[in-house]
């Protein structure tokens, strides 16, 4: 029952009906969430609630346990305590195989073959996203920038909230959990906002994603050695528009789902296709991982403020961890290190500009707002370029998968007759993406002018013309992988 499928938009309404209803009833509303949000991880897979109750129950615990003591030593002990069992879950469901993998290969090299347990291990949906959740809480109240959460129910809402449950954002408690008191919100704001969000989230998942995965991205990527150099290109391109459709649809719909139970949730996507560097491309994408990985790796290892070769190493750091968290295996390493990377090349060229360009160099032969068009286009058009490529070594199987689409790049002596109306098809979506922001401001702008009647009869409408576009099997949303 994954977002957008028939038996989620039941879910959702009763779920929506039900939580309006109880709205004098604080308690009865929480219980009514959290049941209603183990109740949608059950039936997304039975087996894991159980480590889900497990991980919250360590959580919620563990802070309270130290909340009580008495030394800095003994608190700060249970605090990494619930910190390296969160850990421990994510490593035994999502790195242990792989762990397993490379220390016997390791232990061959040097002569030593070693036979560590082989486990059949399943992997559970959401578990990166809920252990960050988890380790982000402890972590805070570590560095004392709250009090622990004392009411049980409280935390269990926060552990369980079915919208972000799955694949983010990835909400921090004292977000979340200020909005939770006394039964949570008692007025719905922003409805024209969230129904607009809701239905631009489905459109880019079910059709845009969809269509792209099915005629420009699976094929190419599955004999990435057959294809010429057209076909190499838009696979890249198309997958480039596939992943930000797929993973920014899940969480428009995550965040509408949560306003439409009066919950504010921060964007986890700021439009990152219209970033003019790197560094903006990672403040737009994935916003909340890339705090998360701010606030609990980069900043604890230094950050700046140790010089710049120890920042440079923080920030490779970093990007490592952060192929590595996407999945236990080469391609997603080489994925962050090609990231990290780019990150330092330009720190590094920033340096050098501002250090070899006097500010007494101007160009006065052209106006100002001509150059500052070349520079945002040029640094637009890089940035694009550099996060495109980066996107094979993501898609790709593995790294000989990888390096086979990345030759394809350069075959240019192959044909390849492209259908007109797929060329078209794919300018529209590109400018789509690129006029989002504006294409979601028109639509809530319109919707709040509109009677409700006609708003709802719109959005009825859309929702059909939603479905009949989209293919008879919708691919899975991407970062459920994760």
């Amino acid at each position: 029952m994954v977002f957008g499928t028939f038996e989620f938009f039941i879910f959702l309404a009763s779920v929506i009906s039900i939580y309006w209803t109880l709205k004098s009833h604080s308690a009865f509303r929480r219980l009514f969430l959290l049941s209603a949000s183990a109740y949608y991880y059950w039936l997304i897979d039975e087996r894991f609630v159980g480590l889900l109750v497990a991980a919250a129950l360590i959580t919620y615990l563990t802070g309270l346990a130290a909340s009580s003591q008495r030394t800095d030593r003994l608190r700060k002990t249970l605090y990494w305590t619930g910190i390296v069992a969160n850990l421990g879950i994510l490593f035994w469901f999502k790195y242990y195989d792989f762990f397993r993998v490379s220390a016997q290969s390791f232990f061959a090299s040097i002569g030593l073959p070693a036979t560590l347990p082989f486990w059949e291990i399943i992997f559970p949906i959401g578990v990166s996203f809920y252990t960050f959740r988890m380790i982000s809480y402890l972590a805070d109240l570590l560095r004392g920038k709250y009090k622990e959460e004392r009411s049980m129910l409280d935390f269990a809402v926060y552990a369980f909230f079915f919208p972000y449950l799955l694949a983010g954002p990835i909400v921090h408690a004292n977000d979340f959990l200020p909005q939770l008191k006394n039964g949570g919100p008692f007025q719905l704001k922003n409805l024209s906002a969230a129904t607009a969000l809701f239905f631009l989230g489905l459109f880019k998942k079910i059709v845009i994603s969809s269509w792209l995965a099915e005629t420009l991205v699976e094929n190419a990527f599955a004999v990435p050695e057959q294809i010429g150099a057209a076909t190499a290109w838009l696979a890249v391109l198309g997958y480039t528009l596939q992943i930000y459709c797929d993973f920014s649809g899940y969480s428009d719909i995550a965040i509408a789902c949560a306003m439409f139970m009066g919950f504010n949730l921060a964007p986890n996507f700021n439009f990152p296709y219209r970033a003019r560097s790197l560094a903006e491309f990672w403040q737009r994408w994935h916003i909340s991982f890339y705090s998360w990985m701010r606030d609990y790796i980069y900043i604890p290892l230094g950050g700046n403020r140790a010089g710049k070769l120890r920042n440079y190493a923080n920030v490779l750091i970093v990007f490592i961890l952060s192929g590595l968290w996407h999945g236990a295996a080469i391609h997603y390493l080489a994925w962050g290190l090609w990231h990290g990377i780019g990150m330092l090349f330009q720190r590094i060229w920033k340096h050098i500009y501002i250090v070899f360009t006097p500010a007494s160099i101007t160009i006065k032969s052209l106006p100002k707002i001509i150059l500052r068009s070349f520079a945002d286009i040029g640094g637009w058009s890089a940035t694009f370029l550099f996060v495109s490529l980066g996107w094979i070594l993501f898609r790709s199987e593995n790294i000989e998968r990888a390096q086979a689409l990345a030759s394809s790049l350069l075959k240019f002596n192959t044909s390849t007759l492209i259908p007109t109306a797929t060329l078209l098809i794919l300018c529209a979506i590109f400018l789509f993406i690129v006029f989002e922001k504006e294409t979601l401001s028109l639509i809530t702008k319109i919707q709040d002018r509109l009677p409700t009647m006609v708003w709802l009869l719109f959005w009825i409408a859309a929702s059909l013309i939603i479905y009949r576009l989209a293919p008879q099997t919708v691919p899975p949303f991407i970062y459920f992988s994760f």
